[in-house]
């Protein structure tokens, strides 16, 4: 198969995670992958891609709205179309769903829309919430990423979304940079170490993370990896961005993330990865992850989230247990390979659908 994964931008996030991992996936079982984005995040998420997997550039392709650009950018994709004559077309994030679905030229070519965190958009991103619904009928398969994604986006009108979860690789161990030296220095303050791996900017809460540490202080040693600003908390360590920072969690005894809202978010599947139990904010698919054996989802209160902490902390029997049944969680549901098999199959779904409406030649 041709497949053409669209994305707006190359930031480091959980989209971009996900269209990365089906690209790497996917091309290692003889697929074609292109993979295109706008200019925004300056192709960071895609640094260290085999070069198997084509990169595409949409120079006029960002994330507001901007009418003379989105025209430039509706023709870029469409001229896209038309060259690569792909047999998937994977949409992933509002902006480029919405303009990868008005592009015309893109043949008979089947497209799968994967909406990566429904409050995203309806909390955080409204303005696209009444577009994205207006061409929810285009035909675009709709993929949500958990059951409670999946429930919500049939409550506001959506046709019947599937579900298939994200996935992730397992963290690799052995890391050894300043990041890691930082993690080992906590250790030997002889405390389990609770970290949380994620940007600082919304929808993510670092008010409750520090709340919780403070509350928590001298029972475990809190750090925070992805910060991008100065937080006058001195009871956490706050690690900066970090290249590849899932590879902390195998130094870490908790994982804590403290959210609005989420999808599912990949940092907490890292974490079942690598045997962690985690408390996090009961928002999109977390409780389903989580599943009430993984770890525990909390509402957004700091005493909740230390409560639910400090029985990881106080319990060394539980906190293992709980990450035993994470990382077999994992293994069963979440990992990159899981993920690849559904959406290979979906596509080969589709793809045989085309076949049976177009004729054999189509496939």
């Amino acid at each position: 198969m041709r497949i053409l994964q669209l994305i707006t931008r190359s930031e480091i996030g959980g989209a971009q995670s996900v269209a990365r991992g089906l690209c790497e996936g996917l091309s290692a079982r003889g697929h074609e992958l292109i993979l295109a984005s706008g200019p925004e995040g300056g192709g960071q998420a895609w640094q260290g891609l085999p070069d198997s997997i084509a990169l595409a550039s949409l120079p006029h392709l960002v994330r507001r709205l901007a009418p003379a650009r989105d025209l430039l950018a509706l023709a870029e994709i469409s001229g896209l179309y038309a060259r690569l004559k792909p047999d998937i077309i994977h949409l992933h994030t509002s902006k480029a769903a919405a303009l990868g679905r008005l592009a015309p030229g893109r043949g008979r070519a089947a497209l799968v829309y994967t909406m990566h965190g429904y409050d995203q958009l309806r909390v955080s991103n409204r303005k696209f919430l009444a577009i994205d619904r207006a061409l929810s009928g285009a035909g675009a398969k709709l993929v949500a990423v958990s059951a409670q994604d999946r429930a919500a986006m049939k409550a506001d009108g959506y046709p019947e979304p599937i579900v298939i979860p994200n996935g992730v690789l397992s963290p690799a161990s052995g890391r050894d940079d300043e990041a890691a030296r930082s993690m080992r220095r906590l250790r030997e303050k002889g405390l389990p170490i609770v970290l949380c791996l994620a940007r600082d900017a919304p929808p993510k809460r670092p008010d409750l993370f520090i709340q919780a540490a403070s509350i928590l202080r001298g029972k475990a040693s809190f750090a925070w990896a992805g910060n991008t600003g100065h937080y006058g908390s001195s009871d956490v360590s706050w690690l900066g961005a970090v290249e590849g920072a899932a590879s902390l969690w195998p130094l870490a005894d908790i994982a804590c993330l403290a959210s609005d809202h989420e999808g599912l978010p990949m940092s907490v599947l890292e974490a079942m990865a690598a045997g962690l139990p985690t408390v996090a904010s009961a928002v999109g698919g977390i409780p389903e992850a989580l599943s009430g054996t993984c770890g525990r989802a909390v509402e957004n209160d700091a005493g909740a989230f230390a409560a639910a902490l400090l029985a990881y902390i106080e319990d060394e029997g539980q906190r293992k247990a709980a990450g035993a049944m994470a990382k077999a969680r994992w293994a069963g549901m979440y990992s990159a390979s899981a993920m690849a098999d559904a959406y290979e199959s979906l596509y080969e779904t589709l793809l045989a659908r085309r076949s049976t409406k177009y004729g054999k030649g189509s496939a």
